[in-house]
């Protein structure tokens, strides 16, 4: 959970729902820390984009398409100074098999991502799934 730390990590499966789960998490934990409103807009939409990302293409396929098998999906989020303020290190990861994009659903996540946060970083681990490491803009100390 999130409540009152510098660190938030919620761990659920990627279902449908899971976008909507973790915006609630991250935008109470970022009112309380005090996170300027269009920051904390921008890093909920940013979370919610990489979690989208994990429901949609990460998930396990089935023998019955298009349905898939849920994989869990860690999204970890912690508080750093940076001078002359604070920022976050946010990481969203799954465990289930890529799944290339559809172009007729979408397609615009990573770029989304990109713009919202300073720094942007997928990789696939060796243990397989994908992770998506993000940095936050610095906002004020607060």
């Amino acid at each position: 959970m999130c409540r009152g730390r510098r660190v938030c990590e919620v761990s659920l499966e990627a279902a449908p729902q899971s976008p909507t789960v973790v915006r609630a998490h991250a935008r109470a934990w970022l009112a309380e820390l005090r996170w300027p409103a269009t920051a904390a807009g921008d890093v909920v939409l940013a979370v919610n984009e990489a979690v989208t990302n994990a429901v949609t293409h990460a998930s396990a396929p089935q023998a019955t398409p298009p349905r898939r098998a849920a994989v869990p999906v860690r999204v970890w989020m912690a508080v750093e100074a940076h001078e002359p303020g604070r920022r976050l290190l946010i990481r969203v990861r799954d465990h289930g098999t890529w799944q290339p994009a559809d172009p007729a659903r979408g397609g615009y996540g990573l770029v989304l991502m990109r713009e919202l946060m300073d720094h942007l970083e997928l990789v696939h681990p060796g243990t397989g799934g994908t992770e998506v490491t993000m940095i936050s803009p610095t906002v004020s100390s607060g």
